[in-house]
């Protein structure tokens, strides 16, 4: 099992055609983050929430919840 590590920005990222040598994160896996959080941001937008804190946090919790179900079924 991986562990995720926290990019630590722009600044800081050195990313090439493999990926990040700050973080050790893929280029896949980078351009999917990117895109789960754009959507998520377009939503946010979309729906003119005023506490976008509150939905991340609920989706964050969620997602956590349902990757958790599938290991344990899986094992």
């Amino acid at each position: 099992m991986a562990k995720f590590v926290r990019c630590r920005g722009k600044a800081y990222c050195v990313e090439d055609t493999r990926g990040c040598r700050t973080c050790g994160r893929s280029r896949s896996e980078i351009d999917s983050t990117r895109s789960l959080v754009a959507q998520a941001a377009q939503l946010i937008l979309e729906q003119d929430y005023d506490n976008p804190g509150e939905f991340t946090s609920y989706l964050a919790e969620k997602i956590a919840r349902k990757a958790r179900h599938a290991r344990d079924a899986d094992s």
